[in-house]
């Protein structure tokens, strides 16, 4: 909805899609009766329908920033969850040409198209936006038809942009880890994610989102900014809530989740622990009443309630984590390639 937010101006990217295209699509029912309610003054914080309207959003707020703005080398997109180190973003696009076609983000793979992950925040060129050529478009033809494909059939927004792109011959270039959807909680820490610089983290609540701001500040006035904040750098906002142990607590990603070959590993909290202690490669482990989970990764982890029988005990090896950490320097910060 067009509105104003303290100083901020907020602009409605749906405003010049046509009644004629909206009525061609169900979900635009919902955004009809937002600017009816607006209208009338009423709160509309109680509909649903949302994510299904937001499919639409990538490619007309790129058709109303491309008719408002035409000097810009770089359009970085967001979400209001989203953190970012703009130091970091900043001195990954000094080094790319905003004149060539380029689509930055972290990828989301699907068959035969890989598109950015909004939440991990995504850029794009001016090159890559001047290749949509809505200019060249009439204003009268519809906006989702005139890309080839039916944008209701899609998942959402990201995956739209990126079939758009793709016959402009614009394909992402993905910079994960760097661009990340976790928050730092959920972060697995490790060989992988050490040296990189953190450009991006999704999913962030307001008060994490200004403690981490805050932090992140802090740090930069401690090492005068002279070097890139790195994953490394950001173990250490996470590192003091790490403990030898916490209840009702998952801290282990499937994602990097191992299986103990002795049995009797699974037989309580405590052999769960004695098991990671002669694992010299364990950090840290899960108990859940029934099996036990190594990970050789470092992550904080989240709340997770009682499921029946199944009751979540966390645990980590402090002393190992505190060796690992202390015995991985960074000589210089890893700015990936990009992949793909």
């Amino acid at each position: 909805m067009e509105e104003s937010i303290g100083s901020h101006r907020v602009h409605d990217v749906y405003a010049d899609v046509t009644e004629q295209e909206r009525a061609a699509y169900p979900e635009f029912a919902l955004y009809d009766a937002q600017r009816e309610l607006q209208r009338r003054g009423d709160d509309t914080r109680s509909m649903s329908g949302g994510w299904d309207l937001a499919k639409y959003m990538n490619l007309a707020m790129l058709r109303k920033i491309r008719a408002m703005i035409s000097d810009k080398n770089w359009f970085v997109f967001i979400d209001t969850d989203t953190f970012v180190d703009w130091d970091n973003l900043s001195t990954l696009l000094e080094h790319l040409d905003p004149a060539k076609r380029m689509y930055l983000g972290s990828p989301v793979w699907l068959p035969g198209l890989q598109f950015a992950h909004g939440g991990s925040a995504y850029a794009l060129s001016s090159g890559a936006l001047d290749a949509l050529d809505y200019a060249a478009q009439s204003p009268q033809e519809p906006l989702y038809s005139q890309f080839g494909f039916n944008t209701t059939e899609l998942c959402c927004g990201d995956e739209a942009l990126a079939r758009a792109l793709k016959p402009k011959g614009v394909s992402l270039k993905g910079y994960w880890p760097m661009f990340n959807g976790e928050t730092p909680a959920t972060l697995s820490f490790g060989k992988d994610l050490w040296c990189e610089p953190v450009v991006s983290l999704h999913h962030l609540g307001d008060n994490e989102m200004h403690h981490l701001w805050r932090w992140s500040e802090e740090w930069k006035v401690k090492t005068m900014n002279s070097r890139p904040l790195l994953f490394r750098d950001l173990f250490q906002f996470i590192a003091p809530n790490i403990t030898s142990s916490m209840e009702d607590w998952h801290n282990i990603d499937e994602r990097t989740a191992i299986s103990p070959s002795r049995k009797s590993s699974h037989a309580s909290f405590g052999h769960c622990e004695e098991a990671c202690v002669a694992d010299q490669s364990c950090l840290q482990f899960v108990h859940d009443g029934e099996t036990c989970t190594f990970s050789r990764h470092i992550r904080l982890g989240k709340a997770r309630t009682p499921e029946g029988t199944r009751k979540f005990v966390s645990g980590w090896n402090t002393a190992r984590i505190r060796k690992w950490a202390l015995t991985h320097e960074c000589e210089s910060a890893h700015w990936l390639r990009s992949n793909p």
